[in-house]
């Protein structure tokens, strides 16, 4: 084909096409998050209320609160009775519900199911609540219900959250009140909860069902001198990731912080005790199964437990016997002021390996051996600065003590001590120095089974040897 044939046929196909310029502004391609989500303003036409609430919502849905809520005198701000089962979820869009005139029975939300075994699922958001004198957020007896709570600050309420069902709450916080801040049933977890306050509470801050988990968890609040079973009480096979727990003063039944029966996992924990009488800071529980534990790469984290001015009837920190057997447990703890306890550690958990990092002030008083173990198959490596007597195995058979280092301890300053009874238990790579007169490395009063590296106490024995099992007395 011809040049000017083939430029006369493409002229003729652009011609064709028409105008390129678009007829009008481009119109919306995407759908309105209310389209993609319907959100229902709560109101008297939306959820009308009855006497005992300011909202009635009975249908699932997603709600927005439109402004501020002040219940009057006997008045749930809203209350959910779902007449089918479904989701219920209410952004409060960064307002408050005011609980201050309603009264002692009234919550900011409350359900109170017409289903009987409905599962229902409920979430709040986004939003603060305070003033309630009674419980803030409730889950009437009897009911299924999953709370899940984001982004909500509680402020000066008689008590948070108490349900028995599922509690999911993420990234809210909990300051003030006069009741327990949260009680929480199965499968429910914590995550990024702040809780501050001070003031009489006569059970657990924090107490919750079984298979739980607290996750970056902070708790602080001061006791003075009332009564409580414990601070937190975990329910069997829960997990903690993540929890500072600072406490001043209270006079304790249970533990500071233990569980209820079961197997807790604990990581990544700071303690901080002032002024406090417990049993013990923290018991029932083991501290991270087959992981290299507190302070291990598996977690990440430090486990550390401080003591000022305490007063312990058990062990600080208790080890008890466990199913799963092969746990270990990195652990610093600190006893300062007039703290007191009969010891800082014991071990009752078979085939269990402590590391630990002990420091017993001077002012501090601790009655029997530093780390106390009652059990079988258990390795201890320790770092241990006071008490009198550091390692102590008053029990059990086929232990270890290796490779712990001890300083400064008072009379009648005996590093490690083997009672009568223990046996085919192995001493050796332990380092002691500064010991009064008298004190010995090891004192073995359980007999020929066990086995004890050469005490080496000078340099020329130290220089002349050849055993590198050998302790150390310096």
């Amino acid at each position: 084909m011809k040049p000017a044939i083939i430029l006369l046929a493409l002229t003729s196909i652009a011609l064709a096409q028409g105008p390129l310029t678009p007829p009008g502004a481009p119109g919306l391609t995407m759908r309105s998050l209310d389209e993609i989500e319907p959100r229902i303003p709560l109101n008297q036409t939306t959820a009308p209320g009855d006497a005992a609430s300011v909202y009635k919502i009975t249908r699932p849905g997603s709600y927005i609160l439109t402004g501020n809520l002040k219940p009057p005198a006997g008045h749930h701000g809203i209350l959910i009775a779902l007449l089918v089962p479904g989701v219920v979820e209410v952004d409060m869009m960064g307002f408050t519900i005011d609980g201050s005139d309603a009264g002692p029975t009234a919550s900011a939300l409350c359900n109170n199911e017409v289903i009987a075994g409905a599962l229902n699922f409920y979430k709040l958001r986004h939003g603060t609540i305070r003033g309630f004198a009674g419980t803030a957020c409730l889950q009437a007896p009897g009911t299924a219900v999953t709370f899940v709570f984001q982004d909500i600050a509680w402020l000066m309420n008689g008590a948070g959250v108490s349900t028995t069902g599922r509690l999911l709450m993420s990234d809210s916080s909990i300051t003030g009140g006069t009741g327990i801040p949260i009680q929480m049933g199965s499968n429910s977890v914590l995550s990024g909860v702040e809780i501050s306050g001070s003031g009489a509470v006569t059970s657990p801050l924090i107490s919750t069902g079984d298979h739980c988990a607290l996750e970056r968890v902070s708790l602080s609040w001061s006791f003075g001198e009332s009564n409580s079973g414990s601070a937190v009480m975990l329910g069997p096979d829960s997990t903690v990731s993540g929890l500072t727990a600072r406490i001043n003063g209270g006079t304790f039944s249970g533990p500071v912080l233990g569980n209820t029966s079961g197997f807790t996992e604990v990581s990544g924990l700071t303690l901080e005790l002032l002024n406090v009488t417990a049993p013990s800071a923290s018991n029932s529980f083991s501290w991270g199964a087959t992981n290299p534990g507190l302070l291990g790469t598996t977690y990440g984290g430090d486990g550390q437990i401080s003591a000022q001015n305490c007063t312990f009837t058990s062990a600080v920190v208790v080890m008890p016997p466990s199913p799963l057997g092969y746990l270990e447990n990195d652990l610093i703890t600190q006893l300062t002021g007039a703290t007191t306890a009969p010891s800082v550690v014991r071990v009752e958990a078979n085939n269990f390996t402590m590391n630990c990092d002990i420091f017993v002030a001077g002012t501090a008083t601790v009655s029997g051996a530093v780390v106390d173990v009652a059990a079988s198959g258990t390795t201890i490596r320790a770092n241990i600065r006071g008490g009198s007597v550091g390692v102590r195995l008053s029990s059990g058979t086929g232990n270890t003590v290796e490779g712990c280092n001890l300083i400064g301890l008072l009379v009648p300053a005996q590093a490690i001590q083997i009672t009568s009874g223990v046996t085919n238990s192995l001493v050796r790579n332990n380092r002691a120095a500064r010991l009064p007169a008298g004190g010995v490395l090891v004192q073995n009063n359980g007999g020929p089974t066990n086995f004890i590296a050469p005490v080496l106490t000078s340099p020329a024995m130290l220089s002349a040897n050849t055993n590198p099992f050998a302790n150390i007395l310096h």
